[in-house]
């Protein structure tokens, strides 16, 4: 089965544009070599929810078997539903998949709307910082890389995230 889906992605400012580029290079090497057709890239410049739902009831007109989306955030995530939503479509029609694992992310899972959203676990994030931190002030040496994997949040672990 071959399945036509919507990358969509912002631009991204500074050092956030890295974050952006990674997240996409993550996603087109998972989806190499499945029966996944990228149809359309849909790139939000002005990084709002609005312009996510404009883009995406264009590409709606233009794609009546569109089976699933990729955004690099939440904030588009909740455009893309919004636009989905508005011409007809429930909750699961279209597959949406996520980055950022924000509360409105989150009750986008919940509500059937995303199917997951990678979770960035913001509070291990603060406390990995300042612990590697601690050890820098007391002399220590610290890897200059440190990883922190993302969760994968969906309906089923959903009550086991906590969202930011």
């Amino acid at each position: 089965l071959h399945q036509r889906i919507v990358e969509l992605h912002g631009l991204g400012h500074g050092e956030q544009r890295l974050f952006v580029w990674a997240r996409l290079e993550g996603f087109y090497s998972k989806i190499e070599g499945h029966n996944i057709e990228v149809v359309q890239e849909l790139v939000i410049t002005d990084g709002t929810t609005e312009e996510a739902v404009t883009l995406m009831e264009n590409a709606l007109q233009s794609i009546p078997d569109l089976a699933g989306v990729y955004t690099t955030g939440d904030t588009f995530a909740i455009g893309i539903a919004a636009a989905l939503e508005a011409n007809g479509y429930a909750p699961g029609d279209v597959v949406i998949c996520s980055t950022d694992g924000t509360s409105k992310g989150c009750e986008l899972v919940e509500q059937g709307w995303v199917f997951s959203t990678a979770g960035q676990q913001a509070k291990k994030l603060g406390y990995d910082s300042v612990a590697a931190a601690l050890k820098v002030l007391a002399g220590e040496e610290v890897p200059e890389y440190i990883a922190l994997d993302c969760i994968d949040v969906r309906k089923e672990n959903l009550d086991a995230y906590t969202p930011f």
